[in-house]
């Protein structure tokens, strides 16, 4: 786990490079949730507190290097991130952090091994959780080299999966059988949420590849 008070300074870990870490974090804690579905082993989350409070850490430490650049000029060109740009980071940041949260509320349902048992990850809600890692990688991968048509066309395939997801929900409670209806409704939940945030996260960086690109004629 990363301790915080070692860091010396803002340029001990690049935001790039933390927020990067949060991704592969939050990455492999997924996949191996469906692991675990999978599976029917819970094995695969033992570690699943740590690496949550790793990510809590990541985001404090990102937080502190945003702070120390919207408070530093030299710190903002040393960075290569303006202050506008820092505190859209920031927002991303946030975003990522509640990505984690749904992430580990998933986990610690698919601990429950009684009704994880009877779960098929090759339907709804768990099917889309491969091509949201497909959407997510597409998204963080962009956070460097903005490519505006592969934001764009991750946010339109997360927001295809709310509605899909939506529906599913709404159609738990009107199928005949209703046995474990509220465990994949929890599950499903989360998933939503996961296309939700990272249809944030999307948005957050077609608004910095915007600033970037804009043109501002001062009139004096």
């Amino acid at each position: 786990i990363i301790d915080i008070e070692s860091l010396v300074s803002v340029g001990s870990l690049p935001i790039i490079s933390s927020l990067n870490r949060m991704y592969l974090l939050i990455r492999t804690v997924l996949k191996d949730i469906l692991e675990s579905f999978t599976n029917r082993d819970s094995s695969f989350l033992e570690d699943i507190d740590d690496r949550e409070d790793e990510v809590d850490a990541l985001r404090l430490l990102i937080e502190r290097q945003i702070g120390e650049i919207l408070e530093s000029a030299y710190l903002e060109d040393s960075a290569g991130i303006n202050r506008w740009e820092a505190a859209e980071f920031g927002n991303l940041v946030r975003t990522f952090e509640r990505i984690g949260d749904h992430v580990y509320a998933l986990g610690i349902l698919a601990q429950d091994s009684e009704k994880a048992s009877l779960i098929d990850v090759q339907q709804l809600p768990f099917c889309l959780i491969t091509s949201w890692l497909t959407d997510f990688k597409a998204i963080n991968s962009n956070i460097k080299r903005s490519n505006l048509k592969e934001i764009h066309d991750a946010k339109i395939q997360l927001r295809e999966k709310m509605k899909t997801l939506s529906n599913f929900e709404d159609e738990l409670w009107s199928q005949e059988n209703t046995v474990n209806a509220l465990y994949l409704h929890r599950c499903s939940e989360s998933i939503r949420r996961l296309c939700a945030y990272a249809s944030d996260m999307a948005e957050i960086l077609l608004n910095i590849y915007t600033h970037k690109n804009s043109e501002i004629t001062i009139i004096e």
